[in-house]
């Protein structure tokens, strides 16, 4: 999989995870999309919003660090005057040291919102089609070194003309997902980013998840942990340190069942507002208790990044300072949490 990909998923969490439910969708879009295609070291990334909300937008942006260009409110589009509707949009750059990003920010439904994924999904499917464009942008940056008006005035009415043909031959968005559609479970390995955004989350908001196992005498038994960690599909780990029962569990009942929740006051307000959840409450993960071993070097530094921000109190020396041993668990199913008509927008 190509690095771009890797980090575009990447700053996809965060902003799942900074702006909640007011992104429908978040999508990597732009040359740095479509394999194979040559590209500036340039991740474009579009999240489509209900509405162009800029004081909410801009707000919630900016508190991940994210830099607000007010210069730049619309597209490019032959046929539409600057100040149309279908065009409009809020631009954002990373924030000061991340990875270089540009972000648009366009209302669902509109022309330029369908125009940035309808475009990449033709390149995607029409290899030849991807090959041609690159080969112009590579003959005009060879023609307008240094001239980027230029460069764009030819530019812009060729992907226009990709686009008019992407929208004649409807072609499928392959990222958007059709969440109507969806069953109670969810797919290890296609929804993993997803479970690991709710996990992140529910850290984010309590500080802990659930785990549940069985008592030798059949009793259940619920477990605080909140340095459990979501590696690959279906892997994870979380350090050892104070529990007593999972490690009995791990000898004679190892399955065990977690419950991640987003318990952030502000989340439930707005859903409670509304009527609905605009993102997945909560999810539940089935698996197994693996091994007790040493944590790396790596796994104690990750875990200490998560929990730099309490280094300051007495807690932290006496609960997290100092943790060594990790037991691991391999998981094999998940299921996200149905909770009346306010998770409507998840099920059938």
């Amino acid at each position: 999989m190509p690095r771009s990909v890797d980090e575009f998923h990447e700053i996809k969490e965060d902003l799942q995870c900074l702006l909640g439910d007011l992104a429908v969708d978040i999508d990597h879009i732009g040359s740095t999309a479509v394999v194979g295609l040559a590209a500036k070291d340039i991740i474009d990334i579009q999240v489509s919003v209900k509405a162009l909300d800029t004081h909410l937008l801009v707000a919630a942006f900016q508190k991940g660090g994210y830099i607000y260009r007010g210069d730049i409110t619309h597209d490019n589009l032959i046929g539409y005057k600057d100040q149309d509707k279908e065009i409009q949009k809020l631009y954002f750059r990373e924030p000061e040291g991340a990875r270089q990003t540009h972000i648009h920010v366009r209302e669902v439904g509109r022309v330029n919102q369908a125009y940035a994924l309808l475009f990449r999904d033709f390149l995607r499917n029409n290899e030849a089609i991807a090959m041609a464009y690159e080969k112009i942008k590579r003959s005009l940056a060879k023609r307008f070194p240094n001239d980027i008006d230029a460069y764009y005035e030819i530019k812009d009415p060729y992907m226009d003309t990709l686009f008019c043909a992407a929208n004649l031959l409807n072609v499928k968005n392959e990222t958007r997902e059709n969440l109507k559609n969806q069953d109670v479970n969810m797919d290890i390995k296609t929804d993993w980013l997803e479970i690991k955004r709710l996990f992140r989350c529910s850290f984010k908001s309590s500080f802990h998840y659930a785990i549940a196992t069985v008592k030798d005498d059949g009793s259940p038994h619920i477990t605080p942990i909140g340095s459990l960690t979501l590696t690959e599909a279906g892997k994870g780990y979380y350090f050892e340190k104070f529990t007593s029962q999972l490690p009995k569990s791990a000898r004679t009942h190892e399955r065990v069942c977690i419950l991640a929740v987003n318990g952030s006051m502000w989340y439930w307000l707005k859903s409670l507002l509304k009527g609905e959840f605009g993102t997945r409450p909560a999810v539940r993960l089935y698996g197994t208790l693996g091994d007790l071993r040493d944590a790396t070097e790596s796994e104690k530094a990750r875990f200490q990044r998560r929990v730099s921000k309490t280094r300051f109190t007495r807690g932290y020396k006496l609960l997290w300072k100092n943790m060594s041993k990790v037991r691991e668990i391999e998981f094999d199913k998940a299921e996200q949490v149905k909770i009346g008509a306010m998770t409507k927008l998840f099920f059938n």
